[in-house]
C-alpha cells in the first residue's frame, strides 16, 4: 500500500512558520497547523551548545534559532539545521552588557534585540542564511526575555517600545510605521496579538487589567475594556491576551479568571468568565493559555490544565496535577497540534515537557531542566523545546497515513504536473480567500511555500524542482484541505 506523510492544515491557522513561544501565530492562541510527535521516542537530536536555561525557540523553513545563555558575558543566538541539529551559525552583537535575544523568525529574517531590559534595546534583522545584520531598527524596544514580536500579514513587526508603547516596524527597512501613545505598564504581559485589522494588548497594574484595541493600519486607539475581578486585588498580570480563530478575545487575570470577549467593532463585550486559581507568587501563575482546533480553551488552574467550553467557559476536562512538589513555580506555556494534542512545559530546575490528549490525559512526558523562559515550538513537522545544559531537544512527527485514508479527507481536487525543471500544482479554489500551499519532502522539510489571496476558480502554483525523490503538497483554502503525493524529477 502506498504511504503518504501528510500534514493537514486549514486556511485559518497557517502560521506555524512564525511560531513564537508565547503563542505560535499572530493570535498567540498556541494553535499550530501541524501535528506534533506521538511519543518521546520521536526525539531526533539534542543540542550540543550549552546554556544556563532555555530560551524562546523560533522555526522557519528547516531552521531553528534560539538564544543560548552560556554566561553573564556571553549569550549568542544559535541557528541549527532543524533536521540534523548541525550548528549553522552563531551571532553575538550584544557584547558583555546585554544578550543577543531572538524575538521572531519569518521570510528568511531572524529578528533580534540586544536584550538589556533598559527600555533602550536595539532591534535588528539578521539574514537567516549566515546571521549577518540586514538592518538596524529606527525604534528601540522594551521587551522581556519571554516576549516576542507579532507579525502583520505583510510581515511587518509589532513590538513593545519604551514606555510600553506599541510600534509597527517595516520588515524590509526597520523604519517605524507608527507608534501608539503610552500604554500603562503591565509586567510580564506586554506581548501583542493581532486579528484581522485590530491589535490587542494588555494594560493595567496590580489588581487591574484592561484589554485595549488599536487599528493595525494606523495605530489609532479604538477602545478598551476592564476585566472584572472575581477576587479584587491579586498579583500583577503575567499573560498576554490571545484571540481564537473565530475572533473571540481571551484575557487571563492571574489567580482570578479567564474572560472571553467579543469585539463588536465599537467595544469589547464580555461573553463569559471562568474562575481560575494559581500559586502563591506572581511567577507561579505565569501561565500561557491556548485554543484548540475545536475552539476549546486550555488554561492553567490549581496546578492543572483545564479544557473550557468555548461558548460557556464551563470546565469540560482537567489534567492530573502537573506541578513538581519541589518547585514553587508553575509557569506554563502551551502549543496545540492540528489534531488537538496539547504540548506544554512547566517549572524551573525540575521542569517537564508534557504531551496531553485532547481530554487532558498524559500521553507521554520528558524532563528538561530550567525551561522557565522557554516553551514548546511546533514547525516543519517538528516539536522543539529548550532547557539548561545541552537540553535543546527536537522531536519529529513521523505519522504515516495511507493514500486511501487521506483521499476521503480531500475536499477539492489537486493535481501535480511535471515539466522540464519544475512541477505545477493545479486545483480549483472553492471560494475567494487566502490560500496556503506548502510542499514537503518525506522528512517534513518545506521545499516550497505560497500564501496569498486567490479568487475562486482554477488556480496554478509552479515551483522549480531541485532534486529527485518523493514529495508532498498540501493546499488549504476556506477550511478545506487537499493533499497530493508526487515524485520530483530533475
Amino acid at each position: 500500500m502506498n504511504r503518504l506523510f501528510l500534514l493537514f492544515v486549514t486556511a485559518a491557522t497557517a502560521f506555524a512558520g512564525d511560531w513564537v513561544t508565547g503563542g505560535g501565530n499572530p493570535w498567540r492562541s498556541g494553535l499550530s497547523d501541524e501535528r506534533g510527535p506521538a511519543s518521546r521516542e520521536a526525539l531526533v537530536w539534542q543540542g550540543t551548545v550549552s546554556g544556563i536555561f532555555g530560551a524562546p525557540i523560533y522555526i522557519w523553513e528547516g531552521r531553528l534559532v534560539t538564544m543560548r545563555f552560556q554566561s553573564l558575558e556571553y549569550a549568542p543566538i544559535v541557528c541549527h539545521d532543524l533536521a540534523t541539529g548541525e550548528t549553522l551559525w552563531t551571532r553575538d552583537f550584544a557584547g558583555s552588557h546585554s544578550r543577543s535575544l531572538p524575538i521572531g523568525f519569518r521570510d528568511g529574517r531572524v529578528y533580534a534585540i540586544n536584550f538589556q531590559e533598559s527600555q533602550h534595546d536595539t532591534l535588528y534583522a539578521l539574514d537567516a542564511a549566515d546571521g549577518h545584520i540586514l538592518w538596524t531598527g529606527k525604534v528601540q524596544t522594551w521587551m522581556s526575555i519571554t516576549e516576542s514580536a507579532t507579525f502583520a500579514d505583510d510581515g511587518d513587526l509589532l513590538v513593545t517600545a519604551p514606555d510600553f508603547k506599541i510600534a509597527r516596524v517595516d520588515c524590509t527597512t526597520g523604519d517605524t510605521v507608527w507608534a501608539t501613545s503610552r500604554v500603562w505598564p503591565v509586567t510580564g504581559s506586554a506581548d501583542i496579538c493581532v486579528y484581522d485589522s485590530t491589535v490587542y494588548a494588555c494594560s493595567g497594574d496590580i489588581g487591574s487589567l484592561y484589554i485595549n484595541a488599536w487599528d493595525l493600519a494606523t495605530g489609532r486607539f479604538k477602545y478598551k475594556t476592564r476585566i472584572v475581578d472575581t477576587h479584587p486585588g491579586g498579583p500583577l498580570p503575567q499573560s498576554a491576551p490571545m484571540v481564537g480563530d473565530d475572533g473571540i478575545v481571551y484575557a487571563h487575570k492571574p489567580g482570578d479568571n479567564i474572560t472571553a470577549l467579543e469585539d463588536t467593532g465599537d467595544s469589547l463585550r464580555v461573553l463569559w468568565t471562568h474562575e481560575v486559581s494559581g500559586g502563591d507568587s506572581n511567577y507561579s501563575v505565569f501561565a500561557h493559555f491556548a485554543v484548540g482546533p475545536d475552539r476549546s480553551v486550555y488554561c492553567a488552574s490549581d496546578f492543572r490544565i483545564q479544557r473550557l467550553d468555548p461558548d460557556s467557559g464551563i470546565c469540560r476536562d482537567s489534567s492530573p496535577v502537573l506541578k513538581d512538589p519541589t518547585s514553587v513555580y508553575f509557569g506554563v506555556r502551551m502549543a496545540i497540534g492540528a489534531d488537538g494534542i496539547v504540548y506544554l512545559t512547566t517549572g524551573t530546575s525540575s521542569s517537564a515537557l508534557y504531551c496531553l490528549s485532547c481530554d487532558l490525559q498524559i500521553l507521554w512526558a520528558d524532563s528538561l531542566p530550567n525551561m522557565n523562559t522557554s516553551g514548546p515550538a511546533i514547525g516543519n513537522g517538528c516539536l522543539a523545546v529548550s532547557g539548561a545544559g545541552t537540553a535543546l531537544k527536537v522531536y519529529r512527527n513521523a505519522v504515516a497515513v495511507s493514500e486511501q485514508e487521506t483521499s476521503s479527507r480531500q475536499q477539492f481536487p489537486l493535481r501535480a504536473i511535471h515539466g522540464p525543471g519544475g512541477t505545477r500544482l493545479r486545483f480549483s479554489n472553492p471560494a475567494s480567500g487566502t490560500v496556503t500551499i506548502r510542499v514537503f519532502d518525506a522528512c517534513g522539510r518545506v521545499l516550497a511555500r505560497d500564501e496569498r489571496f486567490r479568487p475562486a476558480g482554477p488556480q496554478e502554483f509552479a515551483f522549480p524542482t531541485s532534486a529527485s525523490g518523493v514529495a508532498f503538497a498540501v493546499v488549504a483554502s476556506g477550511g478545506r484541505t487537499a493533499a497530493v503525493k508526487f515524485t520530483q524529477v530533475r
